[in-house]
């Protein structure tokens, strides 16, 4: 009897202790969110349906959360995870149009300037700039411009000065 009253002096005494620790983490667990109450709830059932330690379960419940978040997102935006995987050729495609870009530019410049030095050579004054540009006294860009009125008469970049 004496051993009976002993163990239940002991059970008594252990579940005082349990209480105090009880008492103190209800004030916690009381200030928590309802999401954080969420989290804590899943993290115990886990760790008592797979038997593991606290922070096993807590290491569980959040891969799989990171887990269902990723696949949300990557459902949700398929289109852009496509456009990335196929990056290298956006990158391909937008370099050969820039090249191809640049030719063409470079074929149109040559003929704006081609036919605007045709449209020169038709003027009255295109003897006279020819004697000057091959007289040994060269004039200056400026004088040369202003005599002739070259600025004036050329549409280069589709727009004439």
């Amino acid at each position: 009897m004496e051993a009976l009253l002993k163990n239940q002096f002991q059970a008594l005494k252990d579940s005082a202790t349990v209480h105090g620790e009880y008492q103190q983490l209800k004030g916690l667990y009381e200030s928590l969110s309802k999401q954080e109450k969420e989290y804590f709830e899943a993290i115990n059932s886990c760790s008592q349906f797979y038997e593991h330690s606290l922070s096993k379960a807590n290491t569980a419940v959040y891969d799989a959360i990171l887990f269902d978040f990723i696949s949300r997102f990557e459902s949700e935006n398929r289109e852009l995870f496509q456009n990335i995987k196929d990056y290298q050729g956006i990158i391909e495609a937008l370099r050969h149009n820039m090249n191809e870009k640049k030719e063409l530019t470079k074929k149109k410049l040559q003929g704006m300037l081609s036919t605007a030095l045709e449209n020169l050579r038709q003027t009255k004054h295109y003897g006279e700039m020819r004697r000057v540009m091959e007289n040994k006294r060269k004039w200056s860009v400026n004088k040369f411009i202003k005599r002739f009125w070259l600025l004036n008469s050329l549409k280069v970049f589709g727009f004439g000065y």
